[in-house]
């Protein structure tokens, strides 16, 4: 089981997550993102539709939905 992920929006590393005890740690590798360094999330699929609703708050257009919920749908 791996314990960091690398989180991506279109196309481009938001930032990654590694495991901290129960909970994963965002860590930003883009400013566009800092809003989100340092926030717990309970799996890479929570962490990764935070980045996409960030980006999309920030645009003031709904973004595309993240790949695992294309693929398995909305939790």
């Amino acid at each position: 089981m791996f314990h960091a992920y690398v989180i991506e929006v279109a196309g481009s590393a938001a930032g990654i997550i590694v495991k901290d005890g129960a909970c994963f740690t965002f860590c930003a590798s883009d400013s566009k993102f800092s809003a989100l360094d340092g926030r717990n999330f309970h799996n890479a699929r929570d962490a990764e539709a935070a980045a996409h609703r960030h980006i999309a708050g920030t645009r003031g257009r709904p973004a595309r939905p993240p790949l695992s919920e294309r693929m398995f749908g909305a939790r």
